[in-house]
């Protein structure tokens, strides 16, 4: 029981962390984190909706299909299609992927389907509809271990950084991505946030790949890979036409000074409450000040002002639960 409510902690901080997406007064829900889509599966399935069977499936999830034992597992070969990617995956995250059940989840907040595959030692490995592996967990599967490592932090993000290669080879992707941010969450487990760094020379936080890295056994516990294309590359207002914008909204005469390029998502962009597109997102000015009166995002193609967030200015970091 400790184990799992551990367990549960380490998955609730993990999208708190993840890419930095940020609440804002005027979002009315906080950011959902996870990229969906659908695998195609023609197996015999059983239909069931009961979320208290798949406590790793959120508010916003439907379990729509379950297939069981070898239905599932001839669906995961068939999907992941490469003896060389299982090799990589069990090698990465020190785990063995026998399937055991697969569920197809429906995510009610982007209307779309991905495919969740189950293993016997409760690894998860999700696959969206084009056969793209997108998140591997082995967190509930592990074991409680005494072992003291004695590496300093650096020593470990050198050999978290050693098997990136891997990690990019087994998600079809470049090693574009850079490390922008490394979190010591507690005596087992380590944060590692990597952002595709784009031809403006920002880097991408709804393009990025973030690992939980075990301390204890240094392999991957989660590897979770977010890929939201941005609208624009290059800005059409500069900084000092955002802060203007930004200080036509300011209160208590706490003057704006300080901006900078960043991306936020479609959520945050549009105002959806029950429906966003997770394939985008939105190139913006970030404004600031010293005085800690939030943060104001500011267009950065027309100019206007798109929204505030005082969670951001309060704390340093951003929030999502």
């Amino acid at each position: 029981m400790h184990k799992l409510k551990k367990s549960l902690s380490l998955l609730l901080l993990f999208c708190i962390l993840v890419s930095c997406f940020p609440i804002t007064v005027f979002a009315g829900k906080p950011e959902q984190v996870l990229p969906t889509n659908s695998v195609n599966v023609s197996s015999p399935v059983e239909q069931t909706s009961d979320l208290n069977e798949y406590p790793t499936i959120s508010e916003a999830e439907r379990v729509i299909k379950t297939f069981h034992n070898d239905n599932a597992e001839v669906c995961f070969r068939n999907t992941l299609n490469s003896a060389e990617k299982l090799e990589i995956i069990e090698n990465l995250f020190e785990c063995t992927l026998n399937i055991e059940d697969a569920h197809q989840i429906l995510d009610t907040t982007t209307e779309s389907e991905y495919t969740r595959f189950i293993c016997e030692d409760r690894t998860e490995v999700s696959f969206s509809e084009d056969g793209d592996l997108f998140r591997i967990s082995t967190i509930y599967g592990e074991l409680a271990t005494s072992q003291i490592n004695v590496m300093s932090i650096e020593e470990m993000q050198d050999i978290c950084l050693d098997l990136m290669p891997d990690l990019y080879q087994l998600k079809k992707k470049k090693n574009e991505y850079i490390l922008t941010d490394t979190y010591d969450f507690d005596e087992d487990y380590l944060f590692f946030t990597f952002e595709k760094m784009l031809e403006n020379g920002i880097t991408n936080p709804f393009q990025s790949i973030n690992v939980v890295f075990n301390k204890d056994s240094l392999n991957f516990s989660i590897a979770a890979k977010f890929d939201s294309a941005p609208n624009a590359i290059d800005p059409q207002i500069s900084e000092s036409e955002a802060i203007a914008v930004a200080n036509e909204h300011a209160v208590n005469e706490n003057l704006f000074n300080s901006a900078k390029l960043t991306y936020i998502s479609d959520r945050l962009y549009n105002l959806k409450i029950d429906h966003y597109n997770d394939n985008i997102c939105y190139l913006v000015y970030e404004v600031s000040s010293s005085n800690n009166d939030g943060i104001f995002y500011i267009d950065a193609l027309s100019g206007e002002y798109v929204g505030r967030d005082l969670i951001m200015g309060e704390t340093g970091f951003a929030v999502a639960i």
